[in-house]
């Protein structure tokens, strides 16, 4: 600023007064418009990135996932513990130790979804040097695009199609849980139920929360460090009906899709904590849970024979294949509806609605 003054004096002791002004004015524009260009470009490769995450969704909804075994082998019997991982590789070795430690009668699948394949090596170097008691088999499925946590559903979506039915826990990689962290969780867990540890009621928006005791009934449940029933996964209706703007969260949309369809979601009260919070993708879309928690207080409900078996719909949910074939679901659904319900239907595409949705 005293360098700008002083040339600025020197400038009219000159007699250029006029030409500096002029200057620094075309200097400013220019700066002005750099800025904007940057800005405009900055947002079209944001809107690019978030077009092909969603895109890539959309394709591994339809043809599924190939999760690589990479130790052990797979039982049918065993818990899957379900995490997905995003740049904290220095904690797989910890993480372990804690699912080692663990004690719930039965041995455990460790299922991977990795949203930066660039540390795979260095998890394979971890699991390469250890032997395992409680850990029956480790999976792994690297994905090409950050899909960041729905990825835990594609992923425990294939254990459901080679078998598996009853609870899997999802787990995070910058939690830190006692040994008795899974006991707790299934100790309270019943089938078409969500049992966690980080559970909340909030009121309007999701940051008007408030902390629950043990037992007490939640309306949302975060996906790091829950037990939830197998059934969510096999429901089509769970992945086709999530509104692509709130692909990051699953949480939200798990947490309304499992209330809607009459199950109980529930506070555990167990030992945990949290390490490496500044890795955690959480900060960019903190304003977005807020949207997101308005969108869903005024959606109408998607309900699923599937996993609501106490609410018979009119209409099954059916897969849907394309984007054109969804819109065409769509149409023909609101249609045969409109008359019984005249609500403004603002939802996600692909929404089952009926009569008794209303209430």
């Amino acid at each position: 600023m005293a360098l700008r003054n002083a040339v600025g004096r020197t400038a009219q002791r000159l007699g250029l007064g006029p030409v500096a002004r002029a200057a620094l004015k075309g200097a400013r524009a220019t700066s002005s418009g750099a800025q904007t260009a940057v800005r405009v470009a900055h947002d079209r490769a944001r809107a690019l990135d978030e077009k092909r995450r969603w895109w890539g969704y959309r394709r591994d909804v339809k043809f599924g996932v190939r999760l690589e075994v990479v130790s052990g082998r797979p039982r049918v019997d065993a818990l899957p513990v379900v995490m997905c991982l995003w740049h904290r590789p220095s904690r797989m070795s910890e993480i372990l130790d804690t699912l080692e430690a663990q004690n719930v009668g039965r041995p455990i699948r460790l299922v991977l979804w990795n949203n930066a394949p660039e540390n795979d090596d260095l998890y394979q170097d971890v699991f390469a040097h250890r032997i395992f008691r409680n850990i029956s088999s480790i999976e792994l499925h690297s994905s090409g695009i950050n899909m960041g946590g729905i990825g835990r559903f594609l992923a425990m979506r294939e254990l459901t199609r080679t078998g598996y039915d009853g609870p899997f826990v999802m787990f995070d990689d910058d939690e830190v849980v006692s040994p008795y962290f899974l006991r707790d969780l299934l100790a309270a867990y019943r089938p078409g139920s969500i049992t966690g540890w980080w559970a909340y009621r909030y009121d309007g928006t999701y940051y008007a929360r408030r902390t629950l005791h043990h037992g007490e009934e939640a309306n949302y449940i975060g996906t790091g460090g829950a037990a939830c029933d197998s059934r969510l996964v096999r429901s089509r209706a769970f992945f086709d009906a999530l509104p692509e703007r709130y692909l990051f969260l699953e949480d939200m949309w798990m947490s309304a899709f499992a209330r809607w369809n009459g199950w109980r979601l529930s506070k555990v009260d167990t030992p945990g904590d949290f390490a490496l919070r500044e890795a955690d993708q959480h900060h960019g879309i903190f304003d977005l849970k807020t949207d997101f928690s308005l969108y869903l207080n005024d959606a109408v409900p998607v309900r699923d024979d599937i996993v609501n078996h106490r609410v018979h719909a009119r209409t099954a949910w059916t897969p849907i294949e394309s984007d054109a074939q969804l819109d065409q679901e769509r149409s023909s659904i609101v249609a045969r509806y409109r008359d019984d319900y005249p609500k403004p239907l603002h939802e996600a595409p692909g929404t089952v609605v009926g009569p008794d949705d209303a209430s």
